[in-house]
């Protein structure tokens, strides 16, 4: 015969008193196991020394030191720049020499003179300018200027004539769509 136990109603699942945390064990982050306290001026104040959490290495002592910044400063090369800054991202432009009335005035001359002898870039050399500054003091006479770009424009149509069918499409198309901006 099977005996059937009655389930236990009043059995207790839970617990009987509230929790409780433990107590902080929390040490004392000066007093260590190599420390010493000491007491000064009559108790007012506590000195506590502590050594050091792990030994000095031989190879970062003050005479010979790893790191660079314990190492005295190097002494600046006569070729290096006097300053410990890092080298320029960009080369410096070079100095462009500031050109007297009479210079302008012989520029001017030359230009005149032969413009297709005398270009802008050849004259900035010359003078040591920017070929910026020539064709800004001297400029080009309109008719020659006209001369120069039609002349320019046919160099480019020759080349253009070497272009397939899909490039002239791709660039037409180009010119289309900036027209419409």
């Amino acid at each position: 015969m099977i005996k059937i136990r009655p389930l236990l109603k009043s059995a207790r699942t839970y617990a009987t008193r509230r929790p409780e945390r433990p107590p902080l064990k929390i040490k004392d982050p000066l007093m260590g196991p190599g420390s010493s306290q000491h007491s000064l001026d009559g108790g007012k104040f506590t000195f506590i020394h502590r050594k050091p959490p792990t030994a000095p290495s031989p190879h970062s002592y003050i005479t010979a030191p790893v790191s660079p910044l314990l190492r005295p400063p190097s002494q600046p090369s006569a070729v290096s720049s006097p300053s410990p800054l890092p080298p320029l991202q960009r080369p410096e432009l070079p100095k462009h020499n500031v050109l007297s009335e009479a210079q302008i005035d012989e520029i001017r001359r030359l230009r005149a003179e032969d413009p297709q002898k005398n270009t802008a870039s050849q004259l900035a050399r010359q003078f040591g300018c920017s070929s910026k500054f020539v064709s800004f003091c001297a400029p080009l006479p309109r008719e020659l200027k006209k001369a120069a770009l039609a002349e320019r424009e046919a160099a480019h149509v020759q080349s253009r004539e070497r272009w397939g069918e899909k490039k002239r499409t791709v660039v037409a198309i180009r010119q289309k769509r900036r027209s419409m901006w």
